[in-house]
C-alpha cells in the first residue's frame, strides 16, 4: 500500500493505491473517513473474488478502469460490494462476478446495497445481482436510496433479479432530501423476477429505475435489455413507476422488449404520476400486454404530462398511452421509415440545439433512430445498438418465415463510421450459420439459418472495457 499526504490549509488527504495483494488493507482502513482517496492500480479478485465490505464507505474510489470481481452471498439488510455508500464518490470502476442478497436482505446492488448523498460516475456492472426476499429492492449498481444520489455514465450488463423493486441501475429511490439524478446511463442486462418470492400486488420493474419518488431527474437514458415483467404490476423500459413533484423523464430511448405486466406497462414508463413530465422520449420495440389493464407503447397509465414522444408502430402495435387522466401534448406512433434519419426534425424538441450543457437534444443519423447525444453516451455501443433498426428481406414476415435450415439475410443499411474506429459487430444468438461484419458496413449484417421463430437475437461486441462489453438486442422482425 502506497500513501501520500498533501497538506493544505483546507484539508489533509490520504491517497492510497491498492493492488491485488493488499485488498484487506483497503477493507480494514476504517472506511468511514471522508478524507481518504483510494485508487486501483490493477484488477482485484479475478482469481479469488472478494466479499462484501460491511462498513459504510464515505470516501472516494477511482477504479482507473480496473475490475473488482465479487462473490457475495449475504443475508443482511444491505448487500453489495459495499453495504452502504454515504457521501461517497465512485468512478471508473468495473464490477464483475455475482451478488446475492438472502431472505432478510432489503437492498441489494452490484456496487452497494444503499447509496446516500453519493455519486457514481463512469462505472460498469457485469455482475449478476439477485435479491431473494419478496420485498427486496435490487439494482445493477444500488438497491435503493432515501437521500440524494447521482449516477452518470453508468452501464449495467448483468442479469438483475428481484421480488419488489428491480432495475438495471437502481431499484428504488425515495428522495427525502436532495435530488436523485440519473443521466447518460444505460441498461443492456436482462431484468427479471428472482424466481422465488414476489408480492401478489404492488411490485415494480424497469430497465433503469423501478420506482422513483419526488425529485427524480432521468435524462439521456437508454435501455436495450429484455424486461421479463410478467410477475410485476408496473413495468417500463426506463422506469416502472414514477410519482411526486419535480420528476422528469427526458430524452430517453427504449429498444428492449417488455413482456407485459399485471397492472400498467409502457415502453418508457408503466405509471406516470401527477406532476411528472415525460418529454422527448422514444420507444422502438415490442411492448407486451400480459395481464395488464393499462398498456401503452409510451406509458401504460398517465396522470402527468407527456410531450413530444414517439414510438415505432411497426414494432409495437399498442396505442401511445393506455389509461390517460393527465395531459398529452404529443405522443404518436409512426412507421420505421418516419422515425429514422432526419424524419423527426421539427418534432423532437431541441434537436442539435448546440446549447452547451443542455441535455434535451438528440443526434440524427442516416438509417438510425435518433439517439441521445449527450457526450458521455453518444458513441456508447449500447446507444448505437438501440438506435439501429433491423430488417428482413422483402417477402418474409412473421406469418411467412423461411423453413428451418433456409439461409436468409438481415440488414440495417447502416453506413456510419464511428470516429473511435471501434469494430462494432452484429451476430445472431439463435443458432445457424452466422457471418459477422462491422456495423458500419453497408448492406448485410448477418446471414442466418432460419429456425422458424418470430424474433431475432442480435449480438454487439466491442473492445471497450477490455472486451467486457457484449450486448444483446432482442427484436421483433420488421419487414421493409
Amino acid at each position: 500500500m502506497q500513501k501520500e499526504k498533501n497538506i493544505s490549509n483546507t484539508e489533509t488527504r490520504v491517497s492510497i493505491s491498492i493492488d491485488n495483494t493488499n485488498w484487506d488493507d483497503f477493507v480494514n482502513w476504517r472506511l468511514g473517513t471522508t478524507s481518504d482517496d483510494y485508487e486501483l492500480v490493477e484488477d482485484i479478485g479475478l482469481t479469488s473474488p472478494v466479499g462484501m465490505i460491511s462498513e459504510t464507505f464515505s470516501g472516494k474510489l477511482n477504479g482507473n478502469g480496473h475490475t473488482i470481481k465479487v462473490a457475495i452471498t449475504e443475508n443482511v439488510a444491505n448487500v453489495g460490494l459495499f453495504s452502504q455508500l454515504e457521501s461517497a464518490s465512485i468512478n471508473n470502476l468495473i464490477i464483475d462476478g455475482y451478488v446475492i442478497g438472502g431472505a432478510s436482505s432489503q437492498y441489494v446492488g452490484g456496487l452497494a446495497g444503499r447509496i446516500e448523498n453519493s455519486e457514481i460516475f463512469n462505472c460498469l456492472n457485469l455482475a449478476d445481482v439477485t435479491g431473494e426476499s419478496q420485498d427486496s429492492s435490487v439494482g445493477g449498481f444500488a438497491g435503493g436510496s432515501a437521500l440524494s444520489g447521482r449516477f452518470h455514465s453508468c452501464t449495467n450488463q448483468g442479469t438483475i433479479g428481484g421480488g419488489l423493486y428491480v432495475a438495471g441501475i437502481i431499484g428504488r429511490t425515495i428522495s427525502l432530501s436532495g435530488d436523485i439524478i440519473i443521466r447518460s446511463s444505460s441498461n443492456a442486462g436482462t431484468i427479471k423476477f428472482n424466481g422465488k418470492n414476489y408480492f401478489e400486488s404492488g411490485n415494480y420493474i424497469a430497465g433503469i429505475i423501478a420506482f422513483a419518488n419526488i425529485y427524480t431527474y432521468l435524462h439521456d437514458l437508454v435501455n436495450i435489455g429484455h424486461i421479463l415483467s410478467e410477475h410485476f404490476d408496473f413495468a417500463g423500459g426506463i422506469v416502472g413507476y414514477i410519482q411526486g413533484e419535480r420528476n422528469e423523464i427526458n430524452v430517453s430511448l427504449n429498444s428492449g422488449i417488455i413482456d407485459g405486466a399485471r397492472n400498467s406497462v409502457g415502453g418508457i414508463a408503466g405509471y406516470v404520476g401527477d406532476g411528472v413530465k415525460v418529454f422527448s422520449c422514444l420507444n422502438t420495440n415490442w411492448v407486451g400486454i400480459g395481464m395488464s389493464s393499462n398498456y401503452g407503447s409510451i406509458v401504460g397509465n398517465n396522470n402527468g404530462h407527456i410531450d413530444s414522444c414517439y414510438y415505432d408502430d411497426q414494432m409495437s402495435i399498442l396505442d401511445a398511452i393506455g389509461l390517460n387522466t393527465g395531459t398529452v401534448t404529443r405522443a404518436l406512433g409512426l412507421p420505421t421509415q418516419s422515425m429514422i434519419g432526419n424524419a423527426l426534425v421539427g418534432l423532437l424538441p431541441n434537436i442539435n440545439s448546440g446549447i452547451t450543457g443542455n441535455p434535451l437534444h438528440w443526434t440524427l443519423q442516416d438509417n438510425l433512430y435518433p439517439r441521445p447525444s449527450e457526450e458521455d453516451i453518444l458513441y456508447h455501443p449500447v446507444n448505437l445498438l438501440a438506435a439501429a433498426p433491423i430488417y428482413l428481406p422483402p417477402g418474409y414476415n412473421i406469418g411467412n418465415m423461411p423453413p428451418p435450415g433456409t439461409t436468409f439475410e438481415v440488414s440495417n443499411y447502416l453506413s456510419f463510421l464511428p470516429p473511435t474506429q471501434i469494430e462494432y459487430q452484429w451476430s445472431s444468438l439463435s443458432g445457424g450459420t452466422i457471418i459477422n461484419v462491422p456495423l458500419w458496413t453497408l448492406g448485410n449484417i448477418a446471414t442466418i439459418n432460419a429456425i422458424g421463430t418470430d424474433t431475432l437475437r442480435v449480438l454487439l461486441t466491442s473492445s471497450t472495457y477490455a472486451n467486457y462489453e457484449i450486448f444483446e438486442k432482442l427484436v421483433p422482425i420488421y419487414i421493409p
